[in-house]
């Protein structure tokens, strides 16, 4: 079986929950946070080994949230 090689970033997506908007000149408080991991390469890639094909994933790491260090982020994406 061939194997498809996703090229791409990988990105950690940090998602904040709260039960409203927040409306102009206003703080709203998060009730919930995940992650998760994204990037249209990385997606790609999960999405054939889902459906049973073999991908790999090149890609250089980036986070979406300033409050993650590089390598905070970089260990979250890793998979053995």
């Amino acid at each position: 079986m061939a194997e498809i090689i996703s090229v791409g970033v990988a990105f950690l997506d940090n998602v904040f929950e709260a039960d409203f908007p927040a409306s102009e000149d206003s703080k709203t408080f998060a009730r919930g946070h995940k992650r998760f991991g994204g990037g249209m390469a990385a997606t790609a890639a999960v999405a054939i080994a889902q459906l049973g094909g073999r991908a790999s994933l090149w890609t250089t790491m980036r986070s979406a949230c300033l409050l993650y260090t590089s390598d905070a982020a970089d260990d979250s994406l890793r998979v053995d």
